[in-house]
């Protein structure tokens, strides 16, 4: 079990720097994904992604669910958590509340880039009703090496619990049936963006697939690269900053994003409005 902020006293610990109050102007984003799952069903994964821009020294996260109609099985780290030493977790303390905590003992860091810090294994509780029910990031912390807190932006997800009485198990599986590159949401937009896409299960194993998720000028230049990574089936959600690969912002005008995963390919276009 583990309190909050200890997180920031951990990095201390583990990092011979001396600690600095102050924070960071570069910015990172965590958000949780969204899913659904049947009533008496088997728990269902909930992805929780990082963007970050700079190393990740500690995150500690707090979850916030209602556990009257949810219960939470496990947490499993992934590829970019499962080599640091501490990936705790804990829930009941307060009800209704996940506390999550990853850093490393050693100094081994998160490394700049997008991918998932693990998944929530989650389903509906005994006796639960059917509805749309929030998965809030109630506190949201991140650290670098010298103990200063990296600005973070959070975005929350659901579990739609669904009777499925007479309906085929298959069609409320927790993966997609096909691939999907989804309009970003706002559009056009000034300062962020969100781009939804899918990658489906189709022969029922989740088979990682090579994806890129490109930004383009419209001399088709790339701009900037948001993922290159295999990937899992799953449905996922990345944030564009209206940035470049340098950091810079880019100016207004059209741009476009492409989506390669497998033998999937599509372009979609926005619009930057500055």
């Amino acid at each position: 079990m583990f309190t909050k902020g200890k997180l920031i006293w951990m990095l201390f610990l583990c990092f011979p720097i001396v600690l600095v109050v102050s924070q960071l102007t570069i910015s990172a984003s965590v958000w949780v994904s969204s899913n659904s799952a049947c009533l008496d069903s088997e728990a269902v994964p909930i992805s929780i992604t990082l963007q970050n821009e700079i190393p990740v020294a500690g995150i500690e996260l707090h979850l916030t669910y209602d556990d009257s109609n949810l219960t939470v099985s496990d947490v499993i780290a992934s590829s970019r958590t499962d080599s640091l030493s501490v990936f705790e977790w804990a829930t009941g303390n307060p009800a209704g509340q996940l506390k999550l905590l990853i850093f490393d003992i050693g100094g081994r860091q998160i490394s700049p880039g997008t991918g998932s810090l693990g998944e929530i294994l989650i389903a509906p509780a005994p006796g639960a009703d059917p509805g749309k029910y929030a998965l809030t990031l109630s506190e949201v912390i991140l650290g670098d090496s010298s103990g200063r807190s990296i600005p973070t932006t959070a975005k929350d997800g659901t579990l739609y619990v669904k009777n499925c009485d007479g309906i085929k198990s298959e069609m409320y599986s927790p993966f997609p049936g096909t691939f999907a590159l989804s309009q970003n949401h706002p559009n056009p937009f000034n300062s962020t963006t969100l781009i939804r896409y899918s990658i489906p299960d189709r022969n029922r194993e989740v088979r990682p697939h090579r994806t890129t998720l490109k930004i383009y000028n419209i001399l088709g230049q790339e701009v900037r690269t948001l993922v290159d990574e295999k990937q899992p089936a799953g449905y996922y959600q990345i944030l564009w900053d209206g940035r470049d690969q340098t950091g810079e912002e880019v100016a207004s005008g059209i741009y476009f994003y492409r989506l390669k995963a497998g033998k999937f390919n599509k372009v979609s276009k926005m619009v930057v409005l500055r």
